[in-house]
């Protein structure tokens, strides 16, 4: 009886299935909760914002100046 149980426990440790599927989920949180904190509240997040607002700007100048052929006098950044 002992034997059969000292074999089912070195089978089991020698079992590694499963084992990289459970190492890119552990991977995976880490690198959810780096990129959210990033997002949320860093550096990139005020960049992404400036970026589009001088884009919106900037397509906003464009626009009216292909329309009535004279420039607003908006100065961008």
């Amino acid at each position: 009886m002992f034997d059969k149980l000292k074999k089912s426990i070195r089978q089991f440790g020698k079992d590694e299935r499963g084992v990289t599927a459970v190492e890119y989920a552990v991977i995976a949180v880490a690198m959810s909760g780096i990129l959210l904190t990033i997002f949320n509240n860093g550096v990139i997040k005020n960049s992404l914002t400036k970026a589009a607002a001088s884009i919106e700007s900037n397509l906003g100048a464009a626009s009216d100046t292909k329309t009535t052929g004279k420039t607003t006098g908006k100065k961008t950044n």
